[in-house]
């Protein structure tokens, strides 16, 4: 992965939400393995923050296309005995229709 190069326009990307994605495998097999190769690089880690840092980069380094949610998701959750909260992230669509709690 030497040959790939930083270009500046990557300053100012949106942060992935790695633990909710549809990927055609297939398609992405290389950005998949450069993930990957990010995740378990040490010099990497020093630089990257974790998962979401992989994945963000791993795909604006292999120009592979990608869509992020337009809506942000919402929290709900209750509150339980001893006053802690239980909290969940929603994604839901702009008509307000839930399609994913985390």
């Amino acid at each position: 992965y030497t040959e790939l190069e930083w270009r500046a326009e990557w300053r100012v990307v949106q942060e992935f939400e790695s633990g909710q994605m549809l990927i055609d495998t297939h398609r992405h097999r290389f950005a998949l393995e450069l993930t990957d190769y990010l995740a378990n690089d040490v010099f990497a880690q020093h630089l990257l923050y974790g998962d979401k840092d992989c994945f963000r980069y791993a795909w604006l380094m292999s120009d592979s296309p990608y869509i992020l949610a337009t809506d942000r998701p919402a929290q709900v959750g209750v509150f339980q005995q001893g006053g802690t909260f239980a909290r969940h992230f929603v994604a839901q669509r702009h008509n307000g229709t839930v399609y994913f709690i985390h």
